[in-house]
């Protein structure tokens, strides 16, 4: 622990902190893993607790999140989501650069904030078995080098101690990117793109699924969906981000168990 905190240290001296927004310089004692500067943080759109889908916990209708348009039929996939912040600004401009321009750095910064926000919600925090991140298809993780879920899920588990499982789960098909596809034909195009490679440890744990934006819900609903067919108990869909602007909800219950 030492000999980290030591080399950690000397990084930052050769390489001083800057904020992942503005890139302005943190300076040399900078002490968290959260590379924000004061004036980038109040610029985050946080979810205050009231507006947070978590404890006022919602079953999302397949719904289209630009016209409001939905197939009438429920996903039977997370229990709850936990949103730190909404997909705008700084923030969309940022996972931009993280997903498509190689900024993979960016992920301590995204896993501090999402384990600063877990902390709010202990009672998921600590029930917690095992966290998992949203699977990319081989042909995807080969373009971009990384899987951006994975690389939250990993560092979010070096921070809360929850172990990380994301190799039990994968992706089966390809398709074309998905953010600017109508929530239906997401629902469509997602349908049975995932299987669980391995069933040891899953029936009866209660799984934080991971990835870092959450738009109509269809990709993060499938895994789920499929997990809770392999045994899981309890799946809580866990983000950096939404953007989802309208819900058509269903109240499911108020606790956690």
């Amino acid at each position: 622990m030492i000999v980290s905190l030591e080399l950690k240290r000397l990084t930052q001296l050769i390489f001083p902190p800057r904020c992942i927004f503005c890139g302005e310089l943190l300076g040399y004692d900078h002490k968290t893993d959260i590379s924000v500067c004061g004036s980038c943080m109040g610029k985050i759109g946080f979810y205050r607790e009231a507006e947070m889908l978590p404890y006022a916990q919602y079953s999302m209708l397949n719904t289209d999140a630009n016209t409001g348009e939905n197939s009438g039929t429920a996903f039977a996939g997370c229990d709850r989501y936990i949103c730190v912040c909404r997909y705008s600004g700084i923030i969309k401009a940022s996972l931009i650069r993280y997903k498509f321009h190689g900024r993979a750095q960016y992920y301590r910064t995204y896993a501090a904030l999402m384990q600063k926000k877990l902390v709010e919600f202990y009672s998921i925090l600590s029930s917690t078995d095992m966290l998992v991140s949203v699977p990319l298809h081989q042909k995807r993780m080969k373009k971009r080098g990384y899987n951006q879920a994975y690389l939250i899920s990993e560092q979010l588990s070096r921070l809360t101690g929850i172990p990380e499982r994301s190799h039990i789960i994968k992706r089966e098909t390809h398709s074309d990117n998905q953010s600017h596809i109508s929530g239906n034909i997401r629902h469509r195009n997602i349908k049975g793109a995932f299987s669980v490679c391995s069933h040891d440890g899953v029936p009866g744990k209660r799984i934080l699924l991971i990835d870092d934006i959450i738009t109509t819900g269809s990709t993060i609903n499938e895994c789920a969906a499929v997990l809770k067919k392999a045994g899981a108990s309890d799946v809580t869909g866990f983000a950096l981000a939404s953007g989802r602007r309208r819900y058509k909800t269903q109240l499911i219950k108020n606790t956690v168990d």
